[in-house]
This record gives C-alpha cells, sequence and structure tokens, in this order.
C-alpha cells in the first residue's frame, strides 16, 4: 500500500489563494483622494447656549497641491454647531460639501466657555473620528476660541502659522511645555494624571502688525484634571512645570546682576525625582543639572570673573521657581504633571501603598526638596 506524504505546511499553501483574492479585492475598496475631501488646518470650539460651536479653516484650493504652491493662499471658514461635537464639525462640514480631513490640520483651540466640560470625549472626537495629526497643537482661549482665528496680520502670514511660531518660541526659551494632541489624551486617559494646556490671550500690539491692533499671546497656562479645565496658573509656573518635565531640554531665565536684569540661557537640562519614605510621609528630592550661557549688553570689567557668581544665582533663581510652581500645582491645587504616581510607584513601593487609595488627597502632602547645580559654558558680550 503506497502512502502519500502530506506536506507540513499543506494548510499554509491553501491559505496562499485566498490572500492572493483578499488583496485583490482591497484594490476594489472605495476610496477618496484628498483633494475630494476639506483639508482642515484649523479649528475653534466654544460652548453657546447649551451647543457645541465649531468654527473651521481650510483651504479654498482645489487640491492640495495648489495649497503647496501657494502657502498663503487665502483660508476660508466655516461653523457648525451641534449638541455634541462630532454634529457640530459634521454641520460645519456639510456646509462646504465635503468630508471633512484633520490629517493636515495644524492646531486646535479650546475656548473657554468649554471649562467643566469633559474635554476627553472633544479630544476622542479628534482621534477617532477624524483622524487627527498625532502632533497637532492644542491650546485654551482667554474668551472666545474663534476670535483668534479671526486675527489678520499685515505681512500676509499665515494666523495659524503665527499661533505654531509663538507656541515653538515659548517651548525653546522653557515657558511652556509641548501640548500635542495624543500625548495629552494619553495623560487624561490616566485619572491619576493631569495634563496642561497653553492658554492664548488676545492682547493690543502694534497697529502695523495687524489689521486691528490685536495679536495673540501665551501669558499663563491651564490645567486640566479628570478631563476637565481646572484652574489657571501663572507663566512663571508653567515655566516650572516645563523645566521639570524636561522634554525640552532648554529653557531662559532672568537674574538679577548688578542691579540690571539679566537673561541666562539653559540647556543640556537633566532633571531627576527621587521619591524617599520618611517616617510614614514621603519626600522627593528634585536634583536639577543644567549648563547656562549669558551675554552683557554692554563691555563689563569683570565680565569673566563673574561666571561663579551667575551660576550661584542662577542656581537661585531656578529653585525659586521650582519650588513655586510645585506649590501652586501640587500642594495647592493636588495635580500631577509631573508623573509623580508613577515615579513613587515605581522607585518606592512601599511608600505608594501607604497613600494609593487616597492619593488624590495624599498628593498634597508630599514634601520636596529642590537643590541644583549649573555651570556656565559661555558667555559673550555685545557692542
Amino acid at each position: 500500500m503506497i502512502r502519500i506524504k502530506k506536506p507540513k505546511n499543506l494548510r499554509r499553501l491553501l491559505l496562499i489563494p485566498l490572500l492572493i483574492n483578499v488583496l485583490a479585492m482591497a484594490g476594489c475598496v472605495p476610496h477618496m483622494q484628498l483633494e475630494q475631501r476639506l483639508i482642515i488646518q484649523a479649528a475653534a470650539i466654544d460652548y453657546e447656549n447649551d451647543m457645541y460651536v465649531v468654527t473651521i479653516q481650510y483651504y479654498g484650493g482645489e487640491s492640495l497641491e495648489s495649497k503647496k504652491n501657494d502657502p498663503n493662499e487665502s483660508l476660508f471658514s466655516a461653523v457648525g454647531k451641534g449638541s455634541t461635537v462630532s454634529h457640530a464639525l459634521q454641520e460645519a462640514g456639510s456646509l462646504t460639501g465635503k468630508p471633512l480631513f484633520l490629517g493636515d490640520c495644524q492646531i486646535f483651540i479650546l475656548g473657554e466657555s468649554l471649562k467643566g466640560k469633559d474635554l476627553v470625549d472633544v479630544l476622542d472626537v479628534l482621534t477617532d473620528e477624524y483622524e487627527g495629526y498625532p502632533q497637532i497643537a492644542l491650546a485654551i482661549a482667554k474668551g472666545k476660541a474663534s476670535d483668534l482665528l479671526e486675527l489678520k496680520y499685515n505681512d500676509q502670514s499665515i494666523t495659524i502659522n503665527k499661533f505654531d511660531q509663538i507656541l515653538q518660541e515659548n517651548v525653546k526659551n522653557g515657558f511652556i511645555p509641548n501640548s500635542e494632541l495624543y500625548p495629552v489624551v494619553i495623560n487624561l486617559s490616566n485619572s491619576l494624571v493631569c495634563a496642561y494646556l497653553p492658554i492664548f490671550t488676545i492682547v493690543d500690539v502694534n497697529p502695523g502688525i495687524t489689521e486691528d491692533g490685536k495679536t495673540a499671546a501665551i501669558l499663563n497656562g491651564a490645567l486640566i484634571k479628570g478631563g476637565r479645565y481646572l484652574d489657571t496658573i501663572e507663566r512663571t509656573e508653567v515655566a516650572g512645570i516645563s523645566f521639570i518635565q524636561n522634554k525640552n531640554m532648554t529653557s531662559s531665565i532672568t537674574i538679577a546682576h548688578n542691579d540690571r536684569s539679566m537673561l541666562v540661557n539653559l540647556s543640556n537640562i537633566k532633571v531627576r525625582l527621587s521619591p524617599k519614605l520618611i517616617g510614614n510621609k514621603i519626600m522627593i528630592e528634585v536634583k536639577y543639572r543644567a549648563n547656562a550661557s549669558y551675554s552683557q549688553s554692554h563691555v563689563d570689567a569683570d565680565v569673566v570673573y563673574i561666571s561663579d557668581h551667575i551660576e550661584t544665582l542662577t542656581e537661585v533663581a531656578i529653585t525659586e521657581r521650582l519650588v513655586t510652581s510645585l506649590n501652586k500645582v501640587v500642594t495647592e491645587l493636588g495635580v500631577d504633571v509631573f508623573g509623580l504616581e508613577e515615579t513613587i510607584r515605581s522607585k518606592c513601593y512601599k511608600g505608594w501603598m501607604l497613600i494609593k487609595d487616597n492619593w488624590e488627597e495624599e498628593i498634597k502632602n508630599l514634601d520636596f526638596h529642590v537643590t541644583g547645580k549649573v555651570e556656565v559654558t559661555g558667555y559673550g558680550v555685545r557692542w
């Protein structure tokens, strides 16, 4: 009797025709080209009369290619209202006759009227329904978010590009941490962790810069806890958050030297949080290191010899900034934007077990000890 030996991989071989059919069918799945969709560049959400009001800005060109060829092409606006953010976006899109595409959106601004609303639901609409760009910038508006999109600059700059410049400059100078879509959504998905968003405020400016003498500036920030806009914090407190989060690696701080203000630029910033259990209380050591550079506005005879003094003054200024931020954000408001919960749980588990059941109150009882070292690595003289 002749026996036929079956190949060991017979099942895999039998799957090949099926896979070929599936791949062939993939080309038949309907899809939509970018020029058939409404390419959103900016969006603002406000809440008025129990309705969400969404203002979108989009390019008026017929295709994405026309946008690339003319970056200063005029932006058009559409406004939609609805009982949910999703419904409001749908209405705004229906007015244009094209489905929305947020994959190229540069900034999403949330109005002050959303204070108390669940921002997790708002942001989920972007990530789940409209393919929001992961690095889209998020910000809060002081007042109406839609008012920011109406600013017009006389140098023909696109308004949203100005917003991006303001954000990047503040990040570079260490005044605010990055506030991109996905990291914020991830933080808000954890009830023990909070998030921070910068606040854009419309301020008066030289009439030659904008059509109506108004521009946008970041003067403070918003803390988001439990998915809701909790409180406003000052710029210096925001700078402390940015420094401790240590994601930018650069910052700046102003010190007083010889009866005048001096700007010190900081780089190569490193911060370490080390929790310790002392008795039944947790103390967190905050240790930092940074390189510093500065420039004089005029020739100073002792410019070469003052580095040690500058280092000491800078260390005092940084420590004061961090203590102020920790006192406001953690001790007073009980907000964790520094990843304290994860740090304590991973580095001081015994201490975490003592406080985990009452974390929202125990966080306010944490002790902090801030120390650091600054090294001047460069200086310059401007004539």
